[in-house]
């Protein structure tokens, strides 16, 4: 059955609609609609949410540089990280080597402040999820303070969460690697 519908709208012109050519645009207007709605919730959610773009740190920067592991290289469960702390930005009084995953960091070893090379052992156990960040982070009294009560804590309960913000931190170097 070929049914034909004449339109007197606005712009048709009084063209000709065949059952396929509806059946087309039909098909055409469903495929669209999810990607239509897609794109206007996620102009919403990012307009009135608090999203924060995040840029990776590199391994060098004017305040800390990680020379070993280099970026995207594999490392065993236990490795030497190398690198050099240049000087902390301002606000921030030490500087601490952390492990970092899932947005979560693990500290290592605290670098202190004054400038100079640094050479680490890192013991950092096998996951599932093998990426992983090396990172230097430059915290303010406070942070440290937050740092000094997760090992604490951490040596108290056998348990060590990774920390998911730590107070007045700022990534200064950062190397992603890959466990064997």
């Amino acid at each position: 059955m070929n049914t034909t519908i004449k339109g007197n709208a606005i712009g048709s012109g009084g063209t000709t609609m065949t059952d396929s050519t509806r059946r087309l645009w039909v098909l055409l207007c469903a495929a669209l609609l999810p990607i239509t709605v897609s794109i206007l919730l996620t102009g919403v959610f990012y307009s009135l949410g608090d999203y924060r773009v995040v840029e990776r740190v590199p391994a060098a920067t004017d305040f800390a540089a990680i020379s070993y592991p280099q970026q995207g290289k594999r490392v065993d469960a236990v490795f030497t990280a190398k690198g050099v702390l240049i000087k902390l930005p301002e606000n921030t009084t030490q500087a601490y080597l952390m492990m970092k995953r899932n947005q979560r960091y693990w500290p290592k070893h605290p670098l202190g402040s004054t400038p100079g090379e640094w050479s680490k052992e890192i013991s950092e156990p096998q996951k599932n999820d093998s990426r992983l960040s090396l990172v230097v982070l430059a915290v303010g009294a406070e942070g440290i303070a937050q740092i000094d009560q997760w090992h604490e804590t951490s040596q108290k309960t056998g348990e060590y969460p990774g920390m998911a913000d730590i107070v007045t931190a700022q990534e200064i170097a950062q190397v992603e690697v890959r466990q064997q």
